[in-house]
């Protein structure tokens, strides 16, 4: 630990210090976030404020670590317009020292869902799980169909007349046990 995260560690016993200081290092995070993400993108403040309803100022005023009026509505759209999630977290004013100490730019960028590690396992080994686990039988026709990722899919089922659409970057939501037993 060095000697600036003991010396926040111990300013930071003080309530009203940690509370200024917590609330102004979150402002400085999410707008400096949101830059170093947009310039990962290669977007300019213009074509952001575009994607998310809003003029290059608005952009602009995001971005400004002074800004302090945050609503979750707009940082949603942030987050669908860089392709990533929006993560909001109580935290113990404990772990800031660190939080501060790790505030830089690579620490700051994040992978588009398109190229997110994690999600790059192929569908089968987890179609094998649920037919597995499951004690209905499965449509693995239906299983492939779904996880065919940006292509719309129609799946329906039999006369019950259930049917699902799928498009990438839906809202839609649909019940997956529906969709795939029989």
């Amino acid at each position: 630990m060095s000697d600036f995260e003991r010396t926040l560690k111990w300013e930071l016993r003080d309530g009203e210090y940690s509370e200024g200081y917590a609330e102004s290092f979150l402002n400085s995070y999410i707008a400096t976030q949101i830059k170093v993400i947009r310039e990962q993108r290669e977007m300019t403040q213009a074509e952001l404020g575009e994607r998310i309803g809003t003029t290059q100022a608005g952009v602009s005023r995001y971005e400004n670590v002074n800004y302090s009026s945050w609503s979750i509505k707009t940082l949603i759209r942030l987050a669908r317009a860089f392709h990533v999630r929006l993560k909001v977290s109580f935290e113990p004013f404990g772990s800031l020292p660190e939080e501060v100490a790790r505030f830089n730019r690579k620490n700051l960028e994040r992978v588009k869902r398109e190229d997110d590690p994690g999600l790059m396992e192929e569908p089968e080994p987890l179609l094998e799980a649920i037919v597995e686990a499951h004690p209905q039988p499965v449509d693995t026709a239906k299983w492939k169909a779904l996880t065919q990722g940006g292509q719309k899919r129609e799946i329906s089922e039999g006369n019950s007349g259930v049917q699902s659409q799928i498009e990438e970057g839906s809202s839609q939501q649909f019940n997956l046990e529906e969709a795939l037993c029989r």
